[in-house]
């Protein structure tokens, strides 16, 4: 992808979401705060890709998968009024199917197509199937790194704010107080990446969170974590109860062991984006 194309996937995003307007002529401020967690996941995508070196095509085409990734969102909240997609629909599913029936893609080469329509339809799965696509692969561990370090970014600062008051409207079921679940301790307490089927509170939501940090595909990933202070934030809203301590604990030594212990994930993505973002 180049730069041109990809101020055209920019033009047509805003034009997309900017049909999502009501009587007054003002989005829905859950609709608005997608839009800019869009253009915020494509900046994250965009230097996740640089600090790899990805080409600049590549990169490009990590930017544009970045701000398209969550377009199923806006339809999704427009027909059901809700961002919950076991109320609703899968919206990475929803989001492949809006990109497949617009035009905006079809300036763009084939493996460019397959490679953002892959991601998108896939970046919200709890896990990535083992059959997926090998060379949209590394494009699709980009996009969910850099969305889930956006989406603690932008919940930490709603609970630092106002205790994340607007938590359940946007997450029916979620209560803003009570104890974490047991289910949801113990997967923290074993290393293991929570669902979100699972949450009650907000200290379920929190610690959903802090167990993506045992799901990040890049180390690069974790090292911004690490940086932004990320695990101090969760553990000051966390609170010091035994368990949490134990928790965060086992948290930072993960978190040291992957920096200084690269996975081979990291190198496998590494290699096959080489491939992935040529133009066929």
């Amino acid at each position: 992808m180049n730069t041109d194309q990809l101020d055209d996937v920019v033009a047509w995003f805003r034009a997309y979401t900017g049909s999502y307007v009501y009587g007054s002529e003002r989005m829905h401020p859950m609709l608005s705060q997608k839009v800019d967690h869009s253009f915020r996941v494509a900046e994250e995508c965009r230097t996740l890709a640089r600090y790899m070196y990805w080409s600049r095509s590549a990169t490009a085409t990590a930017e544009a998968l970045g701000l398209l990734h969550d377009v199923g969102r806006f339809p999704q909240f427009q027909k059901h009024g809700t961002f919950s997609d076991s109320l609703s629909v899968d919206h990475g599913r929803y989001g492949r199917l809006v990109l497949e029936e617009s035009m905006v893609l079809s300036l763009l080469c084939l493996s460019e197509r397959v490679i953002i329509l892959d991601a998108v339809g896939c970046h919200n799965a709890r896990n990535i199937p083992d059959d997926f696509n090998p060379e949209s692969l590394p494009f699709l561990m980009l996009l969910r790194d850099a969305d889930k370090l956006d989406i603690l970014e932008f919940v930490l600062g709603c609970v630092e704010r106002d205790g994340f008051k607007d938590l359940p409207n946007m997450l029916p079921g979620v209560a803003l107080h009570g104890q974490p679940s047991p289910r949801i301790m113990d997967d923290l307490l074993n290393r293991r990446c929570s669902s979100l089927r699972d949450v009650r509170t907000l200290a379920d939501f929190l610690l959903m969170q802090l167990s993506w940090v045992y799901d990040f595909n890049f180390v690069i990933t974790v090292q911004h974590f690490r940086e932004r202070g990320l695990l101090l934030r969760l553990h000051q809203q966390l609170g010091d109860s035994p368990d949490l301590c134990a928790i965060i604990e086992i948290a930072r030594s993960y978190i040291a062991w992957r920096v200084s212990n690269q996975k081979p994930k990291d190198e496998v993505a590494k290699r096959e984006t080489s491939k992935a973002h040529r133009c066929e």
